[in-house]
């Protein structure tokens, strides 16, 4: 089914451990998801449910906590196993929109990975995964605006072509298996003190890209749902929940919308990125889509 997005950030959540894992977690996406997890090194278990490098992992702000790490380590219900395949920087199709670097992998060569390590006979696909005990979660889109909404004469075309490459992605993932899909949308990047340096002209564009974007994918989510009887997908409203913390900043222990740096009292970490105490709302967000699944 197709939850509704979420947007609730302020309840808190019990935390429960489990001994034996109950299920696994594929993640792909860019900078706000990676944790620099590389399959062919050491694999998920009980002592790092993320496998490697040593936990947190290494993020867009250091090595410090993400929205993954929080689902996995705090806000679990059980002991999920959880590959992280997201690359910092990373685009949807890097035809469309090419990355910062060549060398990082897109949303399709992430999943191109993933199917060399965790599809049919492969020597590493010796975990029992199945369509029912299996989280696919996707959080992509930051990039591919950024890198295009300053020179697109219609972004919501762009945004169309990048719909129909990350879907396709997604009945790939339906082919090997997957059937539980949770996607977030892009955050209100349009609002960090980035994009803040540029033109007022240009942060209308920014921002309307985004709007554009989150719109585009509520509807093809609602379509793959609608196309497969048997897939079960969720939509984080991430852009809801950063703005409400960008909104009120000192209600939710904030000093303000733009300052950026380490700690507890910052919402961004760096210019583009928001902080590891930003993150677990986020995290909570994707705790509340899923309660009740087995699923986190």
């Amino acid at each position: 089914m197709l939850s509704p997005v979420t947007i609730c950030a302020l309840a808190s959540y019990a935390l429960l451990s489990g001994a034996t894992p109950t299920g696994f977690w594929f993640s792909f996406g860019d900078s706000y998801t990676q944790t620099q997890f590389n399959y062919t090194l050491a694999q998920p278990s009980d002592s790092n449910p993320l496998g490697n490098p040593d936990l947190p992992g290494s993020t867009a702000c250091g090595s410090v906590p993400n929205w993954v790490y929080w689902d996995v380590m705090k806000y679990n219900s059980s002991e999920r196993f959880a590959f992280n395949f997201a690359w910092g920087g990373a685009t949807i199709n890097a035809s469309i929109v090419p990355p910062p670097s060549p060398e990082i992998l897109s949303v399709i060569e992430q999943i191109d990975e993933f199917q060399a390590g965790y599809v049919g006979d492969s020597p590493l696909n010796n975990i029992a995964w199945t369509g029912d005990n299996t989280l696919f979660s996707t959080f992509i889109g930051i990039n591919d605006i950024g890198g295009s909404y300053q020179s697109a004469s219609n972004q919501s075309t762009i945004n169309s072509q990048l719909m129909d490459s990350y879907f396709n992605e997604m009945e790939r993932l339906y082919g090997y298996g997957g059937r539980n899909f949770l996607f977030l949308n892009v955050p209100p990047t349009d609002r960090s003190p980035l994009i803040m340096t540029v033109s007022a002209e240009d942060q209308a564009k920014y921002k309307a890209a985004v709007q554009d974007y989150n719109s585009q994918l509520a509807a093809r989510v609602a379509g793959l749902v609608a196309a497969h009887t048997d897939v079960q997908a969720w939509v984080v409203d991430t852009n809801s929940v950063v703005a409400q913390l960008l909104d009120n900043p000192t209600q939710f222990g904030f000093q303000d919308a733009t300052s950026f740096g380490d700690g507890d009292t910052f919402i961004w970490c760096n210019n583009y990125h928001i902080s590891p105490a930003a993150h677990e709302y986020v995290a909570r967000a994707v705790q509340s889509s899923l309660s009740g699944t087995g699923l986190i």
